[in-house]
């Protein structure tokens, strides 16, 4: 695969990621296009040669979809951060795969004891939700929301340029 279309398959995976992270924060919504286009993409991908071992790719990425369905079933994650991590875990594969989910299980836990420990501050400070800059945490944080669209990926974004280096 030349070096135009491996950026372009880059491109469209970074696009699609900052859009998923956007919609979260601003909408606390995934929407099922991102995972498609993702998932599609990594299909192209794999057809033009760019992925070595398509079917550990695919066995992997279902695991972690069954894996994470009973989490959404539990309540602990949303369908769209299940789908998007799923489609995620397609380009990451057994190669990044440990390092995509050991990021994400850092970036998320960071931002859900953030929104826990903002939780417990405004009873006692009630002026941190008046300001600007943690309104929207704050709201998040009373409501008991964490969107987890926004470490996976930061988590994605990290694993990136070891998933498109170029051999």
């Amino acid at each position: 695969m030349n070096q135009t279309v491996q950026f372009l398959f880059a491109a469209t995976f970074v696009v699609s990621v900052m859009f998923a992270m956007v919609s979260d924060f601003s909408r606390l919504r995934i929407p099922n296009s991102v995972s498609i286009v993702l998932v599609a993409a990594f299909a192209a991908y794999a057809l033009l040669g760019g992925v070595a071992h398509i079917w550990l790719h695919l066995m992997l990425a279902g695991g972690v979809f069954a894996l994470l369905f009973g989490f959404f079933a539990l309540g602990w994650l949303g369908a769209g951060d299940v789908k998007f991590l799923s489609a995620l875990m397609l380009w990451a594969g057994p190669g990044q795969g440990v390092s995509f989910i050991v990021l994400f299980a850092v970036f998320g836990g960071a931002l859900a004891m953030s929104l826990l420990a903002l939780r417990r501050a405004l009873p006692y400070y009630p002026i941190l939700s008046e300001l600007p800059v943690l309104s929207k945490f704050s709201r998040w944080a009373r409501n008991g929301l964490c969107p987890y669209g926004i470490p996976i990926g930061l988590a994605a974004l990290c694993v990136a340029p070891a998933i498109f280096a170029i051999h």
